[in-house]
């Protein structure tokens, strides 16, 4: 099992080019500030942060990582407040600095560490353009106060060196390191989508959102829904009808509703049904009724309904949230056992550890989801997430 001690969700990004078989574990590490030279420095940090949670698990391959921006032998770490970050870009247009990454693997006991440095040359900034960048918030969680994938592509002149490194994650770098260690990267979670879309993207921001009041979060599912079912739909069958328009004859595309089966898992299901069948008005819906048992946080099932002949159908399982992926088992274990062949599941947001428990249990159902989050709590609720789903779209806070 790989490890990736950090909630960046760029630094996850970029790890998942290398491999999908990975969770994620903030590391609650105290950085070191010291005058030390930047390399020595990063790597320090990076071994602290994959120290405290490999300290927790003896038997996995743990990636901790520290990036920090030099300008003029000076540490530019995250800025302190609005002030400090345009500050930080008043001194950094104009001119070249370094982005330093340490890098740390632990496996078995054995440190192995490394680290990338890439030159990066800001263009002329106006105080204007700093203050407008500054205003949008991204620069106020990173170090040297911008972000290369960001808003702040269009100060920068050129870089040498790795591009990754500048994100977060040298993955070259990275990549050598486990080879250096043994350690086998798989990619085997080919049956994972994340959906990459604008208009689901701006939907998702509204759903997170907590002041989001229960209609508006219902309806935001409801079209999350509809959206989610248009990319899925890129590989349904089609058969060809001959039809008439007002104009001509012709052959056109059809799909054979019918064929489906939507299934939500209850209670939270519910509020992605709708949209589905609003894109597939003829396809039955069957339903799996399943709650979280508070104290073991396992899956607990009371109602099982399903359309005749479900199990020759293609199946949608629907269910906003994806967490440790147990509802998601048991209910596609209850519609295997009952026959079934062809199973879709499509959720709004999935951690990473259910993620890998679906794919691992059942490679051959396909999985969409809109976005892929940092990690589960303590109470295995989903970070960012946003909150129980279920309560939030019937009212029941």
């Amino acid at each position: 099992m790989i490890i990736l001690a950090s909630g960046s969700p760029r630094r996850q990004e970029l790890l998942r080019k290398l491999c999908d078989n990975f969770t994620v574990e903030v590391s609650d590490a105290k950085e070191v500030q010291r005058a030390d030279a930047p390399r020595i420095l990063a790597i320090e940090n990076a071994k602290l942060k994959a120290q405290s949670v490999a300290a927790r698990h003896p038997d996995a391959a743990v990636v901790g990582a520290d990036t920090i921006v030099t300008l003029d032998r000076k540490i530019f770490g995250k800025p302190d407040g609005v002030d400090g970050a345009e500050k930080m870009l008043r001194q950094l247009s104009g001119r070249r600095h370094e982005v330093v990454t340490g890098l740390a693997l632990i496996v078995d006991g054995k440190i192995f560490t490394a680290a990338e440095v890439t030159a990066v040359f800001f263009g002329e900034m106006t105080t204007q353009e700093i203050r407008d960048y500054v205003a949008t918030g991204e620069p106020l969680d990173k170090s040297g106060s911008y972000a290369l994938q960001g808003g702040a592509a269009k100060f920068i002149e050129k870089i040498h060196g790795d591009w990754s490194n500048v994100v977060g994650l040298p993955i070259h770098r990275l990549k050598k390191l486990f080879e250096q260690a043994g350690v086998t990267l798989e990619r085997s979670s080919t049956n994972i989508r994340e959906i990459k879309n604008p208009l689901v993207a701006h939907k998702l921001a509204q759903l997170r959102d907590k002041s989001t009041p229960t209609k508006n979060f219902r309806a935001l599912v409801d079209e999350i829904a509809m959206l989610l079912t248009c990319e899925v739909a890129k590989e349904f069958p089609t058969r060809a009808v001959d039809i008439e328009t007002p104009l001509a004859a012709c052959r056109a595309e059809v799909l054979d509703e019918e064929n489906f089966v939507i299934v939500p898992i209850l209670r939270a299901g519910l509020g992605m049904a709708q949209g589905v069948s609003k894109l597939l008005p003829a396809a039955p819906i069957g339903h799996i009724g399943m709650y979280r048992d508070e104290k073991t946080f396992e899956p607990v099932e009371y109602f099982f309904k399903m359309p005749p002949n479900f199990a020759e159908k293609t199946l949608l399982v629907v269910d906003p949230m994806l967490a440790t992926g147990g509802s998601a088992c048991d209910a596609i274990e209850l519609l295997k056992a009952r026959g079934a062949q062809k199973i879709i599941f499509m959720c709004i947001v999935a951690a990473p550890q259910g993620l890998e428990k679906l794919s691992t249990e059942y490679p051959d159902v396909e999985i969409f989801t809109a976005a892929i989050d940092e990690r589960l709590n303590e109470n295995r609720y989903i970070v960012p997430g946003l909150g129980d789903a279920g309560d939030r779209i019937f009212g029941t806070l």
